[in-house]
């Protein structure tokens, strides 16, 4: 299994443990005694926030929407910045206007692992 992938199936994980946010949410509003519910669900999406973000920040490059040039930003800033599931708001580093930048990852790393 690539790292492609495997991040599809973390960001998947990501979306189920911050609804088990909410639910302990909801469940701490009608009994008060399963505030750990609350502590645990908030634990397992750090952990698995954490564990996304590894996946994808170390594979994911972009594209500049006006010079066309391909480049990786710092992972604080990619992680800070305005996004959609295949487009963030960055700066180009190449001719510094900031647009839209279509994700693309990065398979000279993905080709030789599994």
């Amino acid at each position: 299994m690539n790292k492609k992938k495997l991040y599809i199936i973390s960001a998947t994980l990501l979306i189920i443990s911050l609804l088990g946010v909410v639910f302990s949410g909801i469940l701490i509003e009608h009994n008060h005694n399963l505030w750990w519910t609350m502590l645990l669900s908030f634990i397992v999406f750090v952990v698995v926030f954490v564990v996304t973000c590894c996946f994808y920040f170390p594979n994911a490059e972009f594209i500049c929407n006006k010079c066309n040039k391909q480049f990786k930003p710092k992972a604080t800033t990619s992680l800070m910045a305005v996004h959609t599931l295949t487009r963030r708001y960055l700066r180009c580093p190449y001719c510094n206007e900031r647009s839209w930048c279509k994700e693309t990852w990065n398979l000279r790393n993905n080709s030789n692992q599994t």
